[in-house]
């Protein structure tokens, strides 16, 4: 199974190098396991990653999260129950496939919108 190391949840991902349709499809498989509220999502996030998030909020102020994959995926299971009663769903747009050394980085940008917010990628 391929796995999936968020240098940036926004979403700013690298994996293993992969072909671009290989990318696409494991980006959608990860939509589609988060539209679905699947917690099995979290299986895709490399445990040696650092998840990097710059929200921008309604008003135009950004902050920057940092948090190891093993914390972030502790987060992620918590609060997927509760996203799912709620029906909180995520869009993404600005999605990018770009290969960094032997890795595949994908970025996009998230929107949440049940807090009406942005999250852009990250990049190191």
């Amino acid at each position: 199974m391929k796995k999936i190391l968020f240098a940036v949840l926004a979403i700013g991902l690298s994996a293993p190098a992969l072909a671009q349709s290989e990318a696409e499809a494991l980006f959608a498989r990860y939509q589609a396991m988060e539209r679905a509220f699947d917690p099995e999502l979290v299986n895709l996030y490399c445990d040696t990653a650092l998840i990097r998030n710059v929200r921008t909020y309604p008003d135009g102020q950004q902050r920057t999260l940092e948090l190891p994959a093993p914390r972030y995926k502790e987060l992620i299971r918590n609060v997927m129950p509760l996203a799912k009663a709620k029906g909180d769903v995520n869009s993404y747009t600005e999605v990018t496939f770009a290969q960094e050394g032997g890795n595949t980085r994908i970025n996009a940008t998230r929107y949440w919108a049940a807090a009406g917010m942005r999250s852009a990628s990250w990049k190191n």
